[in-house]
């Protein structure tokens, strides 16, 4: 009944007979309502489709590909989280410090007036992100194709560059719905 959960997963070392085995802990958050974990001795579609069995609305994940084949009906509609593509521009720091510091102050931009709407409704969300973060978003992906042609393949901040670009359309939903997170760092928290 939530109109968007976030979903996360972590992977865990499970004690067998030969050998340690890896698997995995998932988290559901349908936020204000309910936390559900599971565990699946795989992390696969299988695993998620286990999960999120009849889900219908917007789900904020990680842009993993064992999420993927719930997007095709549109019934599942991805949302992607800047907080991960925040984490790419990071990793690029120490490489190329300029143009990821750009990007980072971008974004930080964003999360600052999503700070600052943490308590407003959900309309007001949705008209100061039109005017505000819309704007932050818009010269973000200007950059973005600007930068990528000159990003050499392989380097952190190519990654960076082609994450963004990938996740454009999911990362630029929150925009139109005040009810969507920035990110899916509840699930996250919620994993710890």
């Amino acid at each position: 009944k939530s109109p968007y959960v976030c979903v996360d997963a972590t992977g865990v070392l499970v004690q067998a007979k030969e050998q340690c085995q890896r698997s995995h802990f998932w988290v559901l958050v349908a936020p204000d309502r309910h936390v559900l974990y599971r565990y699946s001795a795989r992390h696969d579609s299988k695993a998620v489709d286990h999960l999120l069995a009849g889900y219908k609305g917007y789900l904020v994940a990680d842009a993993h590909v064992v999420y993927d084949h719930l997007f095709k009906s549109g019934d599942v509609v991805e949302v992607a989280c800047w907080a991960h593509c925040r984490r790419y521009f990071f990793k690029a720091l120490g490489s190329e410090p300029e143009l990821a510091q750009h990007a980072l102050g971008l974004i930080k931009g964003l999360f600052k007036i999503e700070e600052a709407l943490a308590t407003a409704p959900r309309k007001k969300r949705e008209a100061v992100r039109q005017t505000k973060s819309k704007k932050l978003v818009d010269a973000f992906f200007a950059w973005r194709d600007q930068q990528a042609p000159l990003a050499l393949d392989g380097t952190p901040i190519a990654a960076a560059l082609t994450y963004a670009r990938n996740q454009r359309k999911p990362l630029e939903r929150f925009l139109d719905d005040g009810r969507l997170p920035l990110d899916n760092n509840i699930s996250e928290r919620a994993l710890r």
